[in-house]
């Protein structure tokens, strides 16, 4: 795979995901070079500030806050690291590898449960950076057949959908 230092993180339900995600992020970010990382909160207007206040980060400068389309964000992205955003379905659409992490929440919240093929499940903050660069030794052929597998994958999920139903799609 190609090198990766561009990390979209797309956030989705609940305040709870937020502080969680942060958290985690923080762990497995911080002290790590060579990551820009950018944390999109839900359109939907659910606090990203409430949520800052509540988690008890001890650094902020890991990461900046995504503005903007989300079309542009995912163009900008490497990699998109998500929890339970359905940004992960258009990110894969588009060739884009994901990465899902998994919070401990007790319901799986993966919109792509039970596929794998173009998504790298971590369960610990030491896995995501480790994960990032087997992504990246992944020989080129073989990351192009991962690729067509998620394209394939999300444009079946992605079909029935009309463009304008999509336009919400993709922000939730």
């Amino acid at each position: 795979g190609d090198h990766i230092t561009r990390v979209l993180v797309p956030l989705a339900t609940s305040q709870a995901e937020y502080v969680n995600t942060l958290l985690f992020l923080e762990q497995a970010f911080v002290g790590q070079c060579g990551f820009d990382l950018r944390i999109r909160p839900h359109p939907s207007g659910l606090s990203f500030e409430d949520a800052l206040e509540v988690a008890p980060l001890v650094d902020q400068d890991f990461y900046s806050e995504s503005t903007g389309s989300i079309a542009d964000a995912l163009q900008w992205a490497d990699l998109v690291l998500y929890a339970s955003s359905t940004v992960c379905l258009e990110a894969v659409s588009l060739g884009i590898p994901v990465m899902y992490i998994d919070l401990g929440f007790h319901v799986d919240t993966d919109p792509m449960f039970g596929w794998s093929e173009f998504k790298w499940p971590v369960k610990e903050p030491s896995e995501v950076v480790s994960t990032i660069k087997y992504i990246e030794s992944i020989p080129a052929d073989r990351f192009r057949q991962l690729q067509r597998n998620g394209r394939d994958y999300a444009s079946a999920y992605l079909k029935p959908v009309t463009a304008e139903g999509l336009r919400v799609f993709w922000e939730d």
